[in-house]
């Protein structure tokens, strides 16, 4: 099909609008308004599922982009059996990147998966259990990285057609980590060139209805402290361009003893980590806030926290910026309008043991 068949199969006038509107909403709503979900039921609840368009999740080094991008791609394939999707894995090893979808799906470590002989008898079940699952998916999901040379947007948009032309009426969900490793020679880099990959990647994203999750390296600063959306002005094509920014931070990394750590003394992660994901932009839905994470890093696999961890957690944050021996660097913050508002605690004197 021609971009002129495409142009022409796309109303115009809004009288065509609301009768393509009102068809897909019907009973129930459809693709792509219905969206697609993760399996992650708050974010999918604060996003209103995944819909076409751009979906950002940037962070410093080693906060963990690429598993938590590893795990929305399983969830969404594993969650709707006629979706498809395309992994762009530039920061990992492509059969590495496999070892992680099994590790996902058999619930096993990431160290046994890649050497079987290390597995005792009694999880030689869940392996298999792993390769059953990831056989519903094996011929949905295709995973490239640089051995493929696939890095320019032009042979992106060609490996989606190639994907629509194979399953005409499924959704599709790409996975682009880092987004920084898509070559450009015809654009010098900084803005101009995150200015036309963005113009790009949205016209991709409107024009098959796809889903495009990317992974966004910030500076060294965003790993020692929690990042703020001020740190992808740098990057300002990409802050206007999006659909969806979130920040991730992993306390840990800088603060052993954070309270944001649990032990789980019978399981092999005995520190597990509680992984922040700050919502800062969302066109499709009123929320914006911080979601919480448990982090395993055997299995590179992340763990919802419920509502009302989530409200625990946002709450330990808020009392942990107020609280200060100096009276001077206390913070005030407000939940403002969030999906998880915690009443406010009032503060009183310290202490002391006599």
């Amino acid at each position: 099909m021609t971009n002129e068949d495409k142009k022409n199969t796309h109303p115009r006038k809004l009288i065509d609008h609301l009768d393509l509107f009102n068809s897909q909403i019907g009973d129930e709503l459809k693709w792509p308004l219905k969206g697609i979900a993760s399996g992650f039921d708050v974010i999918d609840e604060c996003v209103d599922n995944f819909k076409p368009g751009l979906y950002i999740f940037a962070g410093g080094t080693g906060t963990g982009k690429s598993s938590f991008l590893s795990n929305l791609m399983f969830g969404i394939l594993s969650q709707d059996k006629n979706t498809c999707g395309i992994h762009f894995s530039y920061d990992v090893n492509y059969l590495e990147q496999v070892g992680k979808y099994l590790s996902l799906a058999s619930n096993l470590p990431l160290d046994l998966i890649k050497n079987p002989k290390k597995i005792e008898e009694d999880d030689l079940e869940k392996r298999f259990e792993g390769l059953d699952k990831l056989r519903e998916i094996q011929t949905r999901l295709i995973i490239l990285d640089q051995n493929h040379d696939v890095q320019e947007v032009s042979q992106i948009e060609q490996e989606i057609i190639e994907l629509k032309n194979e399953y005409p009426n499924s959704p599709i969900v790409i996975t682009i980590d880092p987004v920084s490793q898509l070559v450009d020679d015809k654009h010098s880099f900084g803005n101009e060139r995150d200015h036309h990959l963005i113009v790009e990647l949205k016209r991709i994203s409107r024009i098959y209805e796809v889903v495009i999750l990317m992974g966004v390296d910030l500076d060294v600063g965003a790993r020692e402290k929690r990042p703020k959306l001020s740190q992808l002005e740098k990057k300002v094509s990409l802050m206007y361009g999006a659909e969806f920014i979130a920040l991730l931070y992993n306390d840990t990394l800088n603060n052993f003893d954070t309270p944001l750590l649990e032990w789980e003394w019978a399981s092999k992660d005995t520190m597990v980590p509680i992984i922040e994901l700050n919502i800062v932009k969302n066109k499709s839905a009123s929320f914006l806030g911080r979601l919480f994470y448990r982090f395993y890093g055997s299995q590179c696999r992340y763990k919802e926290c419920v509502k009302h961890e989530n409200e625990y957690y946002n709450e330990m944050i808020e009392n942990m910026d107020h609280f200060d021996e100096d009276p001077k660097k206390r913070k005030s913050i407000s939940t403002g309008n969030k999906v998880y508002v915690t009443p406010k605690r009032k503060f009183e004197k310290k202490f002391e043991i006599e």
